[in-house]
């Protein structure tokens, strides 16, 4: 007995590419002007912002969202601004230690461009760097930096 079902389907290729990029909305139009894309799907979110779109790139496929929107968007936005109060009001504590104030700053700028871009990549970029700053200050003031 022979299956009927295709492991491809029609409209596709093996392999079809699924971006994740910062403002999916603004690149479909450059991907119309500059490819003659066409979309063949979009859907928004409760908000009216895109969600998915599927496009047509000559014979191939193309799907897009925006990127981890989840961690820039509802109560993760409290969560960030609390912990930015945190890194800035321990900031002037941390002049003891050398440079973890400007890693400080730098956790700060990266939480604030990722508010303001809506870019969840970044946001995830500053938390690792909020972690890596715990992590330096803990270990030099443990005495971890003497030698």
């Amino acid at each position: 007995m022979a299956s009927s079902v295709r492991p491809i389907p029609d409209g596709y290729h093996t392999v079809t590419p699924y971006l994740l990029v910062e403002d999916a909305a603004g690149l479909i139009p450059f991907l119309e002007r500059a490819f003659g894309a066409t979309v063949l799907d979009r859907y928004g979110s409760p908000d009216g912002r895109l969600a998915h779109a599927s496009l047509q790139i000559g014979d191939s496929r193309v799907m897009m969202r925006p990127r981890l929107t989840r961690l820039t968007e509802g109560g993760s936005v409290y969560l960030i601004a609390s912990v930015c109060v945190v890194v800035a009001a321990v900031t002037p504590a941390m002049e003891l230690v050398p440079f973890s104030a400007n890693l400080a700053g730098i956790v700060l700028t990266a939480f604030g461009l990722a508010l303001i871009a809506s870019d969840g990549l970044l946001a995830l970029i500053a938390i690792v760097l909020t972690a890596g700053t715990i992590g330096v200050v803990a270990h030099q003031s443990l005495g971890g930096g003497s030698g």
